[in-house]
């Protein structure tokens, strides 16, 4: 199944690859052929020159879970993979703290979720640019969404229930305006 405008990631549409460093200052979903479908601010990742590139595998997954950690203002993040040790390694543009993350052999929602939360609760969550806030954001609530493998989707802890696909959360509160 792929949901619009994504791209497939095992059994979980995903937001296609969004392209870092656009002239911009958004970043865009593009077609196969280079055709932009939208554009949205979002905080954008660069390659952390001391590592390597990330897998094709991995790289759906980070931008999913990023964009969701990208509201209400960017974060500059570098990337890297250390192939050899096969892991993740984190950073905020212009900060000395790497943080790094096994994925060990995860793949898909799995993969997905486990990147989430590890985001969530060890990088975004120790960053100036994030410093306090609920990331990703639980629109209309206090506290941070989760994400979860039912479905694919972020969930509101208090209801139980869904609150957006992953990987399109910041743009959906976007869409329902400020909190009351």
């Amino acid at each position: 199944m792929v949901g619009a405008g994504g791209a497939q990631v095992g059994e979980l549409a995903v937001p296609m690859r969004l392209h870092a460093d656009s002239s911009d200052g958004c970043a865009s979903d593009e077609t196969a052929r280079g055709r932009r479908l939208y554009s949205r601010p979002v905080g954008t990742w660069t390659q952390d020159p001391r590592f390597d590139r990330l897998p094709k595998w991995l790289i759906g997954a980070v931008d999913a879970t990023l964009a969701d950690l990208q509201c209400p203002t960017p974060v500059p993040i570098e990337l890297g993979y250390e192939t050899t040790a096969g892991i993740l390694w984190v950073s905020e543009r212009g900060e000395r703290t790497q943080y790094g993350y096994e994925p060990r052999d995860l793949r898909d929602i799995q993969l997905l979720v486990d990147l989430a939360e590890w985001l969530a609760e060890q990088f975004v969550s120790e960053t100036r640019a994030a410093w306090g806030e609920p990331r990703p954001p639980c629109p209309g609530h206090p506290h941070p969404a989760v994400t979860d493998e039912r479905d694919g989707q972020a969930w509101c802890p208090a209801t139980e229930r869904p609150v957006s696909r992953v990987g399109s959360l910041c743009a959906d509160a976007a869409d329902l305006g400020p909190s009351p």
